[in-house]
């Protein structure tokens, strides 16, 4: 169920609005969807989301959203993925793009080199 969520359009609109990326690009593949557009500020923004099952039944759920050269990534890992519907890992998920527009989350920096 988990790695449908990211398939959804709804549900890719839903979070590209929420992490502000206008005219988005969507790119999806089993649990890792892939957004790009441009920001307020910047004239690229992107983001990617990670779903990942892992070894106890647990899921981990992972964004990161970066602007021209930098951004900020964060994770939950929960506990309950085999019972979790589509809602629950939306909410996750707009909890963790909230929590990285706040300012929280390991700042990144991309080195084109």
């Amino acid at each position: 169920m988990t790695h449908e969520v990211l398939s959804d359009r709804d549900m890719q609109n839903i979070l590209a609005k929420k992490a502000v990326i206008f005219s988005p690009e969507m790119q999806q593949h089993e649990g890792c969807l892939w957004v790009s557009g441009s920001g307020i500020f910047s004239s690229y923004r992107s983001m990617f989301v990670n779903l990942e099952h892992l070894e106890y039944g647990e899921i981990k759920l992972s964004v990161t959203i970066t602007d021209d050269d930098s951004g900020r990534t964060n994770y939950l890992v929960w506990g309950y993925g085999d019972s979790e519907d589509k809602a629950s890992i939306g909410r996750m998920l707009v909890f963790l793009i909230d929590d990285i527009l706040d300012g929280r989350g390991e700042r990144i920096t991309i080195d084109y080199k």
